[in-house]
């Protein structure tokens, strides 16, 4: 009848109007800002939740995060120092050749060398680079070639003799500050090799220099 189809119309819209404000209340209500859920059904009967995610910016990922770094820390640490197992006193002399200058050039030619097969030592004067060139020496599974110093005698004394030492290091006086640094662990016979920009009468005076003072060789 007329009357039945009119009362089925309003009931329907009954339902959708309630359906509308279960709607409305679900979209205004506030959440924790620690925690952050995302709805899978809109149906008026009832509102179903995912499980609930932990937002980036929470206390718990921040200190699982602080402690993964803390512990890689101190892995390169050990391997910079000479702590780690495989830094030991038969690992003394074993570095084909040695590097000096940990930029962005430096870094890709030890990793460079490393990956050819040949053991190498390095070290910079911040060692906050150190340990970085030994982090990606690990993540490319270098880490048995690459050795990083925070030491300059220990880095010196890990090469084969006559030691080779590579500077990659900011030409002018930091060049001349590594080499002193330097003569005062080399031997006779020892050799430097400046793969630095240079100017040439600067690099020919380093050579008379060098091979004067400490009988070192000095290639530039």
């Amino acid at each position: 009848t007329v009357e039945g189809a009119k009362r089925r119309t309003r009931e329907r819209g009954e339902k959708a109007r309630a359906g509308m404000r279960l709607l409305g209340t679900r979209a205004t209500t506030r959440t924790s800002p620690r925690v952050c859920s995302s709805f899978v059904s809109h149906r008026p009967r009832g509102l179903r939740t995912r499980a609930t995610e932990v937002e980036p910016s929470s206390p718990l990922l921040r200190r699982t995060r602080t402690k993964a770094k803390q512990q890689e820390r101190v892995r390169c640490r050990a391997v910079a120092s000479g702590e780690s197992e495989r830094m030991g006193s038969a690992e003394v002399g074993k570095a084909e050749i040695g590097l000096c200058g940990l930029a962005v050039m430096g870094q890709n030619l030890a990793l460079n060398v490393a990956s050819k097969g040949f053991p190498i030592s390095v070290y910079n004067r911040s060692y906050s680079k150190t340990e970085q060139c030994v982090t990606r020496a690990g993540k490319e599974k270098l880490g048995d070639k690459l050795t990083g110093y925070d030491d300059l005698e220990a880095f010196v004394a890990s090469l084969q003799r006559p030691r080779n030492v590579v500077l990659l290091v900011k030409a002018g006086a930091p060049v001349d500050a590594t080499i002193e640094a330097l003569l005062k662990h080399l031997e006779p016979g020892d050799a430097i090799i400046d793969g630095g920009n240079e100017w040439y009468q600067n690099t020919e005076e380093r050579q008379r220099r060098v091979l004067e003072e400490k009988g070192v060789l000095y290639i530039g």
